[in-house]
């Protein structure tokens, strides 16, 4: 296996104006602000995964946290917004 073609360069800034800017404006406010204050659940089964007694949740509930996750993750790279901190904590 040969090396990574998209290695992730170090300290990148991306600052998106027009309309993919208020998009990813209104990602932010509207969907990872908010959801895990409204939907503390979503996160919290994560923390719960290997309790034991195993928690009752049906078999696809960690597919909301998983797409949580990756689109805070992804959006905490596009804005630097630190409000997004307590889910996604930056880099360094």
């Amino acid at each position: 296996m040969g090396p990574l073609v998209c290695d992730s360069p170090v300290g990148a800034h991306f600052d998106f104006g027009g309309c993919i800017g208020q998009r990813v404006e209104a990602n932010l406010r509207h969907w990872l602000l908010t959801a895990p204050r409204a939907n503390p659940a979503m996160l919290e089964i994560l923390r719960r995964r290997d309790a034991q007694p195993p928690p009752n949740v049906v078999d696809f509930a960690g597919e909301f946290v998983g797409k949580y996750l990756i689109s805070a993750i992804q959006g905490r790279r596009m804005t630097d917004d630190p409000a997004l901190d307590a889910t996604v904590p930056g880099e360094g």
